[in-house]
């Protein structure tokens, strides 16, 4: 159906762009003529890597975590704390963060897979238990999504996550505020079945961020698959299966054993990760707004 209404568009001398050179080679399998492929940007007034994260007193208003709250007398509950971005520094300071921004809607993110992975990873190691943290940008529960309360739950690993959102899922952050999130984070993380760019992506990248993904779609663009490892910007995690929906279209369903195993080499190879952050804030260079609307500004005059 959208092979159909992309090439509609180029019937009525319309163009067609891809997001990524993965979306592009799709088109082409659909018979779909795209003009090539563009990237999206990231500001870097916006996202940028920050030494030694302290609050600078810029950010004044408040945000919503939850978190599991053993409180007196034993009594368990989640709470949600709105809190200052100072706190929230302080709460995450001396942890090793697994983080993850995504929208909990449908089944494409995957994030019980993650949450799943997070949980092989912790019981195969008391001390990645001890001193990590899942931290997930994203609705905890939500009627157009997935109960993530409830396999937290299910899979016995409440103690290790907290959830950060808004009002609006996981905008309703200011972007200052999300360059803070990203920040916080040691590696970021994605489960996700398919992407048609993966915005998170570069712009953690941008605040000098490794990734771990799965090794499908944009993520092997973005994060890289080049032989030599350390031209790479971190990890990609082993596809399990391949599942068809309901349109016909795939969906790569990654391995959780497979990026359990990542998150564990990720919290291991230091050295590694510090070449993949300078890597990934080289990448992201290339990809600022300015040189991206250079990129569109061209295909428009083309199209007079």
């Amino acid at each position: 159906m959208m092979a159909n209404d992309l090439k509609s568009v180029i019937n009525r001398n319309g163009v067609v762009v891809a997001q990524c050179g993965y979306g592009y080679n799709e088109m082409k399998k659909a018979g779909v003529e795209a003009y090539g492929y563009i990237y999206h940007g990231v500001d870097p007034e916006v996202f940028y890597p920050i030494q030694n994260l302290k609050y600078n007193g810029t950010c004044e208003s408040k945000v919503s975590i939850l978190k599991l709250d053993r409180g007196i007398e034993g009594k368990v509950k989640w709470q949600q704390y709105d809190i200052h971005i100072a706190e929230l520094i302080n709460g995450m300071k001396g942890k090793y963060i697994y983080g993850m921004v995504a929208n909990n809607f449908g089944l494409r993110k995957q994030i019980p897979r993650l949450l799943k992975a997070y949980s092989i990873l912790i019981n195969d190691s008391k001390q990645i238990k001890d001193r990590s943290i899942l931290a997930l940008h994203t609705r905890p529960i939500s009627i157009s999504g997935v109960n993530l309360i409830k396999i937290v739950h299910q899979l016995g690993i409440q103690d290790n996550v907290v959830f950060a959102y808004s009002a609006f899922g996981t905008s309703g952050w200011s972007e200052e505020e999300m360059n803070i999130w990203y920040n916080l984070c040691d590696v970021n993380i994605s489960a996700s079945s398919s992407e048609g760019f993966g915005l998170p992506t570069l712009e953690s990248m941008a605040c000098g961020i490794p990734n771990i993904g799965p090794d499908c779609s944009s993520f092997t663009e973005l994060i890289g698959n080049d032989k030599d490892e350390m031209k790479n910007r971190g990890w990609l995690a082993d596809i399990a299966t391949i599942h068809q929906i309901q349109d016909g279209s795939e969906r790569a369903l990654v391995s959780e054993s497979d990026l359990a195993l990542k998150m564990k080499v990720s919290y291991v190879e230091k050295d590694k990760m510090k070449t993949f952050g300078e890597n990934a804030v080289k990448f992201a260079g290339k990809y600022t707004w300015d040189k991206i609307c250079a990129e569109f500004d061209s295909v428009l005059v083309g199209m007079k």
